[in-house]
């Protein structure tokens, strides 16, 4: 796809800005009117807190637990019964409404000579990662469609994670195609033919 129409590091509109090399609002180099990749993806979050994993935990094995012995409980104390799973319904209600929203685990990366663009699907707001020249990128097939794609830094630091649809065959072109756009450089047509029919759907 062209490349987007407004600068990626401060939403400067280039419309008339075809031919230059820079933002004229923010310096940042820029190839107005070259290819970029678009991939739709689901980047894989952070992992949370550690604490939230005990309390799945708890609230796991309190279940089992009832499940395994409610009827003593019931001839014991019936209001324990009801105590203990009112416990666990509002505690997993909780976690849930604290947890990463799954509306906005989808994305559209967009990697230009410029930096890596992204945004959640459907959403105009997006964040810039420009690139420093050290990056390199890494794909792994999972499936006949299924694919993953690493960013790393030149301390194998991971900067993007992400699960994406693709074609087996693609799988190494977009990966190439990934690394010259981090070194600043836009790949060969060439590189781009077998691509063009891969475009990512939102939610796959």
């Amino acid at each position: 796809m062209a490349f987007p129409g407004v600068c990626p590091g401060c939403a400067y509109d280039l419309a008339g800005a075809e031919k230059l090399k820079r933002c004229p609002e923010c310096g940042l180099v820029i190839a107005v009117g070259s290819p970029c990749l678009a991939i739709g993806c689901v980047p894989k979050h952070k992992a949370g807190p550690v604490w939230r994993r005990f309390v799945w935990i708890a609230i796991m094995l309190v279940l089992v637990i009832l499940s395994q012995t409610w009827f003593y409980i019931v001839t014991w104390q019936p209001w324990l019964l009801g105590v203990l799973l009112l416990g666990c319904i509002v505690a997993a209600t909780l976690m849930i409404m604290t947890g990463t929203s799954v509306a906005t685990s989808t994305e559209k990366v967009l990697f230009t000579t410029s930096g890596m663009i992204r945004s959640v699907w459907g959403e105009s707001q997006s964040t810039f990662h420009p690139w420093d020249g050290t990056e390199r990128c890494r794909c792994k097939g999972i499936g006949v469609a299924w694919q993953r794609l690493w960013i790393l830094d030149d301390s194998n630091r991971v900067i993007f994670d992400c699960g994406f649809r693709c074609r087996t065959e693609s799988l190494s072109a977009v990966a190439a195609a990934a690394e010259r756009y981090a070194r600043g450089e836009v790949p060969d047509r060439a590189e781009f033919a077998g691509l063009i029919e891969d475009r990512m759907q939102p939610g796959t």
